[in-house]
């Protein structure tokens, strides 16, 4: 079973409320990134502003202790990468940069690259041995985004993309895993696909 709260992910009252004593096996997350994001069509992200995405950031890495977690995977920009890596690094070292190739692009400058990819801090032990459909996973992938009516959150994530993260970071011998961003719930559906057990914050 999959289970979900509503409530501050630093807080830990709500972690330890999520997690009902169990221990994640790893974190796969897509967090605010302090962007202060508006769609085209006017959606936004809360806790987006500067400030409050460096109040999110600052209390995650003592907050995943809390759920156990020894193996993280937490989207960003290239333009924050550095401060994702100077909250985490200690706790957390990065053992590599996922990059998710979007086959599309934003729109920003346009007299500059077209934004066609993010990336996502990975840390795991270096025993950690990561599998996707029973290979050794790529650091690179493709995958189309959501789009259209099938959008539910003006950031989503595609379910392909934290499928292929969630089989990486997780297995069925250690198969919770926490998500403390839920979002539209990509986590969750990609958990319930893989036979793994989801516990998350939204």
């Amino acid at each position: 079973e999959h289970r979900l709260i509503c409530g501050d992910c630093t807080d830990k009252a709500v972690v330890e409320r999520v997690m009902g004593g169990e221990v994640a096996g790893a974190v796969v997350t897509d967090p605010p990134y302090g962007m202060n994001y508006i769609s085209d069509a006017g959606g936004k992200v809360l806790n987006d502003r500067l400030r409050d995405f460096m109040r999110l950031l600052v209390g995650m890495p003592e907050a995943f202790l809390l759920v156990g977690a020894e193996r993280i995977a937490v989207f960003t920009r290239w333009d924050i990468w550095h401060k994702v890596l100077g909250v985490f690094e200690n706790l957390y070292p990065p053992c590599n940069m996922f990059v998710w190739d979007k086959h599309n692009h934003s729109t920003g400058n346009m007299n500059h690259f077209g934004q066609s990819h993010e990336l996502a801090y990975v840390s795991a032990p270096s025993n950690w041995v990561m599998k996707v459909d029973g290979k050794r996973p790529l650091s690179v992938v493709r995958a189309e985004i959501t789009q259209g009516v099938n959008r539910l959150h003006p950031t989503e994530k595609s379910v392909e993309i934290i499928d292929y993260l969630v089989q990486a970071m997780s297995s069925a011998e250690s198969p919770i895993v926490y998500d403390p961003f839920l979002g539209s719930g990509t986590t969750l559906i990609a958990c319930e696909r893989l036979g793994r057990k989801c516990r998350a914050v939204e």
